[in-house]
This record gives structure tokens, sequence and C-alpha cells, in this order.
């Protein structure tokens, strides 16, 4: 079995002036875990213990704190030995030119940007998500900047990133989450309930969707991971890798992977913190996906759903050569070590 988990609750900062109010100073270096964060982690050791195979192995991006800390966490709640934890930063970005990584060159600025809005003109932002966003610019109210839906969405030149007015907003809500998720006594400066966070992060999951799931660059960045992953899952051996890294690679295996899923009582394909994707291999060579993530409401309990192959008429099992098959030519040898 091999499960992917993302980094847990953690600080962030963003652009505020697109709302009258100011921010929450949530007493932790910026980027880092929050301390609330990590005892949810914790929390998921606890309760995945004695349900997946023994022995288990985890693997951190160590070239990420937050990382190491969320690995840590998880390693205190399932009884392991924090000691063991394997550093293995090339296998979640093997263009990082640091940790004897590098191997894979990373796509120009030009390459980004082509793929990125190819990605945003073939996936185009539903009424639902522009009724949302122009919502959560009424409840906030407006700042410095100019409302959201003044801020022409578009892919930036210079980065390749999908940017504007959806991009901030995006931004703020997860801000947002991020209170909630860190136990704080109110969130959104008071004015939203968890039902209305739920609701909002539709908005933040689109942006995502645009951003994080373009198939050239996911391909670039997660090649190796996915290899390691049909590799673990066709070894015929018994017990669970567990690698810790970021959403975003919880984005880039569903684009490889071709999956998608229902996490009540977030929107579809959600990807929070401390969400895990789960891929396991029964005696029959089936491979089957699972999300498993935590609501943020109060309690550390761990909620389960199973992923769906979206190739595949939305069965939730395919035969692990059927997946090689898939998969193909996709996976890009270059990026390999």
């Amino acid at each position: 079995m091999v499960k992917l988990l993302s980094d847990a609750i953690a600080s962030v900062i963003t652009a505020f002036d697109h709302t009258m109010d100011t921010v929450l100073d949530f007493q932790t270096e910026e980027y880092q875990c929050l301390p609330a964060g990590l005892t949810l982690i914790e929390g998921i050791g606890r309760q995945l213990v004695g349900k997946v195979p023994t022995p288990v192995i985890v693997e951190a991006d160590t070239a990420a704190q937050r990382d190491i800390d969320t690995a840590s966490a998880l390693m205190r709640g399932m009884g392991l030995d924090e000691g063991d934890m394997i550093e293995n930063p090339c296998i979640f970005d093997p263009t990082f030119a640091g940790e004897g990584c590098g191997f894979c060159e990373e796509l120009d600025v030009g390459s980004q940007k082509a793929a990125v809005e190819e990605r945003w003109n073939s996936f185009p932002m539903s009424e639902k998500v522009v009724d949302l966003i122009d919502e959560f610019q009424a409840r906030l109210g407006v700042g410095e900047a100019p409302p959201f839906g003044e801020i022409e969405d578009n892919v930036d030149s210079g980065s390749g990133y999908y940017s504007g007015g959806t991009s901030v907003a995006s931004q703020i809500i997860e801000y947002i989450l991020m209170e909630m998720g860190g136990n704080t006594t109110s969130w959104g400066w008071g004015q939203f309930s968890r039902d209305d966070v739920y609701r909002f992060l539709e908005a933040h999951i689109y942006y995502r969707e645009v951003q994080d799931r373009a198939l050239p660059l996911n391909l670039r960045s997660h090649s190796y991971m996915s290899s390691e992953i049909l590799a673990t899952l066709g070894s015929g051996v018994e017990g669970t890798r567990v690698l810790v890294g970021h959403d975003s690679e919880l984005d880039a295996l569903a684009s490889i992977f071709g999956l998608e899923w229902s996490t009540p009582p977030f929107p579809r394909n959600a990807t929070t913190p401390g969400s895990g994707i789960r891929f396991d291999v029964n005696g029959e060579g089936e491979v089957s996906v699972s999300l498993h993530y935590q609501a943020f409401d109060g309690t550390d309990d761990v909620l389960f759903a199973d992923a769906a192959f979206t190739w595949s008429g939305g069965r939730e099992a395919v035969g692990i050569e059927e997946l090689k098959e898939y998969l193909g030519g996709k996976l890009s040898d270059e990026c390999m070590p």
C-alpha cells in the first residue's frame, strides 16, 4: 500500500488589501505548521494504527520543514520512531536543485504558461463559482485594492501562474480554512460559519484545479513519484509506504492517475491540509484509491472516501496492468533518476 499525506494546517499570509479587515496573527512562522494542525496529524496517526498493512515506512519531503514536522507528528501518533523517517525530497520534486535532486530540468516559464493556459481554457469557471466569488467579496467588504471581479484573470507571463481576482480570492479562502483548522476561537473575522467555509472552498478548489492540475507540469514534477507508486504496488511486498509532502501532490496524482473524489462536507476534489490519498492493491491485482481527511469540525475524527478512475467509467478499482497501460507513455523518463 502507498499513502501520500499532505502537510498539516499552516500559517499563510495573503493579499489582504482586498478586504476591509485586518489579518489574524497566527503567532507561527509563516508557512510553518500550527500547533493545532500537528495535533490533528497525531490524531490521524493514532486512528490509522491497525488500519494499514505493516511494516510502515515514512518518507518526507525534507526540503520543507513543515513536511518534516507533519511526518514527525504522524509517526508519533502511530507509535513509530521518528528517527526512522526517510529523507527523500527528490521523489516530491525532481526539478529541485538542492538535496542531490535536479536531475529533471524544469520547464521554461513560457512552456509553464502554455500548460496552465491550456488547462484553464479546457476547464472554464462555472457560474456557481463566479457567484461564490462575488458573494465572498460582498461578505468581506472592499479594501484598498479593487474587488475580485474587477481584477482580470490571466496566466502571468513572468511566472506562468494563474493570477488575477480568482487567485486572490482563493488565497483568502485558504487563509480562513487555516484559521478554522487551526482551532482558533473564530475565523473569517467572525463572519463565516463552518458551512460557509465549506461552501466557499469550491472557489479555492477551482483555482487549484487550474493551477495544480496542468498535466504537462504534473508529468514533469510527479512522473518519478507515480512510477514509484506503481513499483511499490506491484512489488508483492506486504506493508505501507507513506509519503509526506504537500496538497499539490494530491492534485498532481489526481491529474496523472485520472482520479476524482467526493469528501463531504468539502466540495468535490478537495485537497485539504492533512488529507491523504491511499493506493491499495489486493491479492487479485486490483488497485483501489481512497482518501482520508478531517473536517476541521472541532474533532480529530478521520473520515474516509473512495476515489474513482474517470477514464474507466468511474470504477473504484482497476487491474494493475490496466493502470500501467493507462499511464503507458505518459510518464517522463527524463524525470526519473
